[in-house]
């Protein structure tokens, strides 16, 4: 932060509060990150995937999510050694059964299919890369500013309103937890029962 002009305590206090901003996902901005390095910049691209914590009104993964996500591939990699071995996976001292860990799983995937599909789209509307990946990633987790031509000084005004619809689907799919509204696409959805 010092090609920037803080010091270290202002560039811990900017850093801090754009970690809370976005991982809570208020869109609050008290400096243009996009100026940042850009090492400092995946970290929050990170933190817009993750979110905050369970429980929490936030968009994005979730904290638990990845914490489960990470068990599961820890557990896939034992059991490569030990084939015949029952590992449960645990959150606070308590095993998860099957169905949670598979749903989660599920939305991880289902996650990256959607922030990767409004990726391509975004660029197929002549965005550079970081700023349709940004714009995916942030809206798909309610988060606000992206990076680039949609970062903390700037905004989506000049998106053509194909890519604005993309990108309120994405809200709209990030904010009700992705699979509220694909079940709304779903025939068996619509029929009486």
């Amino acid at each position: 932060m010092g090609q920037m002009g803080l010091s270290l305590e202002e560039a811990f206090r900017c850093g801090i509060f754009q970690t809370a901003s976005i991982m809570t996902t208020t869109g609050f901005t008290t400096t243009n990150f996009d100026l940042w390095p850009t090492f400092s910049k995946a970290i929050l691209l990170a933190l817009m995937v993750i979110g905050a914590c369970a429980g929490s009104t936030t968009g994005a993964l979730k904290v638990v999510r990845f914490i489960i996500l990470f068990k599961y591939i820890h557990r896939r990699l034992l059991i490569i050694f030990k084939p015949n071995t029952i590992i449960p996976i645990k959150v606070n001292e308590s095993p998860l059964p099957d169905n949670i860990i598979s749903r989660s799983i599920s939305l991880a995937l289902l996650y990256v299919m959607l922030a990767g599909a409004g990726f391509i789209v975004m660029s197929s509307i002549s965005m550079e890369p970081l700023t349709a990946l940004s714009s995916s990633i942030a809206c798909l987790s309610n988060v606000g500013p992206g990076f680039s031509m949609v970062g903390a000084a700037e905004n989506y005004a000049f998106i053509p309103i194909a890519g604005k619809v993309v990108l309120i689907f994405l809200m709209v799919a990030g904010r009700l937890e992705l699979f509220t509204i694909l079940v709304l696409f779903m025939p068996s959805f619509w029929r009486w029962r």
